[in-house]
């Protein structure tokens, strides 16, 4: 059986945290990787997994290991994209060993990455059994024309073998080889969670909403969720053998699935861990039901992604659900008691320093627990990126060929600017959107009352430090 070296590229902290925005970082299980780590087991190849960024890994020291391996296999996501392609540079110039890149960015630009001369082959999609099929059969030297999902090259020519059709029982994948992590460096953030270590798990595939800003090329439209069984064994898992007292549930909307959802928070409730956990949802997917479940299972915070205050943003980028809703769910929520993750995004297309001023209005009177500001990111592929491109908005389509981890996940330098503002308005906004909501003496007062001890004041010492850096 072949030997296979799967890649987080490494990122260092100067890259990834510039001139003091953040003072940690976090540390996240890359669980794309592991379920595709899991995957090459089961077919009897011989996996290892180096997380660059949790490593703190050099290029040199992973080109150097790269070649006691028969292939390479790395996760690209837009974001990074021109670490991983570094990462490439430097395996192909340390030896001939083929490298297969998935992940986001290969899904959504698979021509750009299979035109790379240091890129052998491009995965779309679930890219799971892909790989494990690529790599059986380059071992065995059977053709490959017929793997679905698989960009590779013939002569100087890219060739597509067709999209792959989505996993329908997505319990049939094996649990992520979380074994062959470094696991004792994934402990989360005081940022995220009162209760560390805090570990992660992703219970479900695809989202059937629209939103013109969201990339659905990995796992589709179509919601497709583990049985309340299989999340119960991995969060056992978690709670046994990794000793985790807080459980971050990253779906992309947890609750599309109401029926499920109630049977998880039941057995959970049956295992009487000392475990608290967290999840994302729509706030037109929740309901006092399921919120009063999630509450009594040991859900600590819910995510929330709001945007925007300005009803005429939401439409245009096609959330739908009115900001009566968006009341409507806060409501609920902080009144049964669950601690509320409100996203907010600036700088959206077509927004106007009146609908930004409306978002940071409606945040405070929403006054979610937590509240994030970001920058609105053109990710290649989406609704909105095209839009923006077709109209000569975005001064840097290839944005992420600039540098190791573009600016906009900072405070200072936006990738994209809406022409109704400048960079330097937009960057003032985001800064108030930040002050005006944390420096409220009724906030501060509110989260001062709710200490419960030591974790809480970590938690909070560490958000409000993030903040006076930013």
């Amino acid at each position: 059986m072949a030997s296979v070296l799967l890649l987080n590229p490494p990122i260092l902290k100067s890259d990834l945290y510039k001139g003091g925005a953040a003072i940690a970082q976090t540390k996240v299980e890359p669980l794309g990787i592991a379920y595709v780590a899991a995957v090459l087991l089961e077919a009897g190849h011989r996996v290892r997994i180096i997380d660059g960024i949790a490593e703190e890994s050099t290029l040199r020291g992973i080109a150097r290991k790269a070649q006691h391996y028969d292939f390479v296999g790395m996760s690209t996501c837009t974001a990074f994209a021109k670490r991983g392609y570094d990462a490439a540079k430097a395996l192909k110039e340390a030896g001939d060993v083929p490298v297969i890149f998935g992940g986001p960015h290969a899904t959504a630009l698979p021509l750009e990455v299979i035109a790379d001369k240091n890129v052998d082959f491009a995965i779309v999609g679930e890219g799971e059994y892909t790989i494990s099929e690529l790599i059986t059969n380059l071992e065995k030297k059977k053709p490959i024309e017929k793997i679905k999902g698989l960009y590779y090259k013939k002569g100087k020519e890219a060739r597509f073998t067709g999209e792959r059709p989505f996993l329908k029982d997505i319990d049939r994948i094996p649990m992520p080889a979380r074994h062959l992590l470094p696991m004792h460096l994934y402990t989360g953030s005081e940022a995220r969670s009162r209760r560390l270590p805090s570990h992660s798990i992703i219970t479900s595939r695809g989202c059937p909403f629209n939103c013109t800003f969201c990339d659905k090329h990995i796992f589709g439209r179509s919601f497709r969720a583990h049985s309340p069984k299989r999340v119960l064994s991995e969060m056992e898992l978690l709670v046994e053998k990794y000793r985790a007292r807080d459980i971050g549930i990253w779906d992309d909307n947890f609750t599309v699935d109401k029926k499920r959802v109630l049977k998880i928070c039941e057995m959970i409730k049956e295992r009487n861990w000392d475990l608290t956990f967290s999840c994302e949802a729509r706030v037109d997917c929740v309901d006092p039901d399921v919120l009063r479940a999630l509450k009594s299972a040991g859900c600590e915070y819910i995510a929330y992604g709001v945007e925007s205050g300005s009803q005429r943003v939401l439409d245009s980028i096609r959330k739908q659900f009115t900001k009566e809703r968006v009341r409507e769910t806060f409501k609920i929520t902080h009144r049964i008691g669950i601690g509320i993750r409100g996203y907010f995004i600036v700088g959206l297309p077509g927004e106007t320093k009146q609908d930004i001023l409306q978002t940071i209005q409606f945040a405070k009177e929403l006054n979610p627990t937590i509240a994030t500001f970001t920058f609105f990111t053109p990710w290649p592929g989406t609704d909105a990126y095209n839009q923006i491109v077709k109209a000569g908005e975005l001064k840097k389509p290839r944005y992420w060929r600039d540098a190791v981890v573009p600016d906009f996940n900072f405070l200072q330098d936006p990738i994209y600017v809406p022409k109704t503002l400048s960079k330097e308005a937009l960057v003032r906004l985001h800064q108030m959107a930040y002050r005006s909501f944390y420096l409220r003496p009724s906030y501060m007062m509110q989260r001062f009352l709710s200490i419960r001890g030591l974790e809480d004041i970590q938690m909070m010492a560490k958000g409000f430090l993030t903040i006076v850096k930013s």
